[in-house]
């Protein structure tokens, strides 16, 4: 195990030109080349003077040879790169410097544990000694885990943080150093499916796109933004379906309205036939048509692109009433179902882009009501909802593709309740909520030989307290305690066989010591 040291550039500093420090027999040149030694004979540092002071290149050393720093001075002053190091060699701090102050990129590194491998741990932008713009901190795998604005070495503006795989996972707004919002988005449920709010960014950090999910599928919202923050294009989702679009008018030069008109023909009997709209010569809005008796027999809706929509029957005051049938772009059928006077009510199926049937329920007053099934595109049953004027009530069935039961558990007024187990991959894990919350004791075990992987206890939702995990053998892998989801105090580590293999400390999850070594 490496003994890793915290490294002060100030005391390198002032440790280069100690006359009490440097060997004795050391002769000074206060205007040309210098090498001091420790008194034990060893190289301490070597590098130009002038006039007695420091200039130009300069390098330090540990008393095992390796080097501590390297870098430049001008003018007495520190200027251009400088570099410090761990006595092991592995690089801990770089800095530019420009007449004395810190300008440029100042990163620190560190060393995994598991790898052995030296990696950035942060990267920050300073213009004379002040942190300006965004910077950056880094998991151990290299992917970007905190993205912070500054302005005048005080976080203000927007942060982003991200999950090990790159993903965007939650938007903080600071104020003078203190965090004002925090946004959860781009999360996934146990079972991997997007839930809550995702958004999409643009390099520059403002956001490119937004929409709410839920069960899997965009729902509501979906809106659009140029990277100055103009909304370019707005959607409405319902269940992954899109059921109206508008887009920026400085965007839709082209579908703008050249020669808005209304066609319209007749029965002999002089009652009108039908009643269409266009933009110039594209379908666009209401299509009606009647029969003979003037009464409405059905109604057609395109979109601004020409593109039908929507298929069913309208009353005298434009409500839907009846079987309607809703299309993709490509013509294929969105869903099919029933509307009374403009609300969605008894039973409605939705279908995938193949034809198959993705889900279907009832509604009622446009809430769903009673039993609603999900479906894998290969006709295989996804998911069992039971649904109490929109809200989800009872037990609920998730399926894996080949039928087997991945998850169960029970929803109370629109939250899990109660007793739930999941099967993901290759474990199974069992517990219980409370209105939506992880509490109390919760089993992981292996699949499908059922032994005990892991016992976690939790505190409206957060894992709190004792931790404990096996190997499949049986043996004890790791004990140790959380703190509101994050790894605190003391960890023990063990081998399969049953013996020690190291011992760790965490503060607020950052791994600070290793068999009583500092981490920094």
């Amino acid at each position: 195990m490496k003994q890793y040291i915290k490294l002060s550039s100030l005391f390198v500093f002032l440790l280069v030109f100690s006359n009490s420090v440097y060997s004795q027999q050391d002769t000074v040149n206060p205007n040309g080349y210098n090498v001091f030694h420790y008194p034990n004979g060893f190289k301490l540092s070597e590098g130009y003077m002038l006039n007695g002071k420091p200039d130009g290149y300069w390098t330090t050393f540990y008393v095992n040879g390796k080097k501590k720093s390297e870098g430049n001075r001008k003018n007495f002053m520190l200027d251009s790169l400088w570099i410090f190091y761990a006595a092991n060699g592995d690089t801990t701090e770089s800095i530019n410097y420009l007449q004395g102050t810190k300008n440029g990129i100042y990163s620190r590194y560190f060393t995994t544990l598991d790898s052995g491998v030296n990696v950035v741990k942060s990267q920050e932008l300073f213009l004379n000694d002040q942190r300006q713009g965004f910077s950056y901190y880094f998991y151990t795998n290299g992917q970007v885990h905190y993205k912070i604005k500054y302005k005048d070495n005080v976080k203000n503006g927007e942060g982003y943080e991200y999950s090990p795989n790159g993903t965007l996972i939650a938007i903080e707004q600071y104020r003078n150093n203190n965090v004002i919002s925090r946004r959860a988005v781009n999360r996934v449920d146990v079972n991997g499916q997007r839930t809550g709010t995702w958004v999409d960014v643009y390099s520059n950090g403002k956001i490119k796109s937004e929409v709410n999910y839920i069960n899997g599928l965009p729902n509501g919202t979906y809106k659009e933004f140029s990277q100055t923050g103009n909304v370019l294009q707005v959607k409405t989702f319902d269940n992954g379906l899109v059921v109206s679009q508008i887009d920026n008018p400085t965007i839709r030069d082209t579908l703008k309205v050249k020669n808005l008109r209304v066609e319209t023909d007749f029965y002999p009997n002089g009652k009108i036939k039908f009643m269409k709209t266009y933009n110039d010569s594209i379908p666009f809005g209401s299509h009606i048509f009647y029969d003979q008796s003037g009464n409405i027999s059905k109604a057609e809706i395109y979109n601004e692109y020409g593109l039908k929509t929507a298929e069913g029957k309208l009353d005298t005051l434009s409500q839907k009433q009846g079987i309607w049938t809703l299309f993709f772009d490509d013509g294929q059928i969105q869903a099919v179902g029933e509307y009374t006077n403009n609300l969605k009510t008894g039973s409605w199926e939705y279908f995938y882009q193949n034809g198959t049937l993705r889900q279907k329920g009832n509604y009622k007053e446009n809430f769903s009501d009673g039993k609603w099934f999900w479906y894998y595109d290969n006709g295989n049953i996804l998911r069992e909802e039971n649904y109490i004027f929109g809200e989800i009530t009872g037990i609920v069935y998730e399926l894996d593709i080949q039928g087997d039961t991945i998850a169960k558990g029970k929803y109370t007024q629109n939250v899990k309740h109660g007793k739930w187990f999941y099967k993901i991959g290759d474990e199974y894990e069992i517990g219980n909520y409370y209105f939506g919350r992880k509490r109390g004791e919760w089993l992981t075990y292996y699949y499908p030989d059922m032994k005990l992987k892991s016992v976690s206890n939790y505190t409206d939702g957060r894992k709190t307290g004792k931790f404990k995990s096996y190997y499949s053998n049986k043996k004890v892998k790791e004990i140790g305690q959380y703190e509101n989801d994050n790894k605190s105090g003391k960890w023990i580590y063990y081998t399969n066989d049953g013996n020690i293999d190291y011992t760790a400390e965490y503060s607020r999850d950052k791994l600070i010591k290793v068999n009583d070594y500092d981490i920094d």
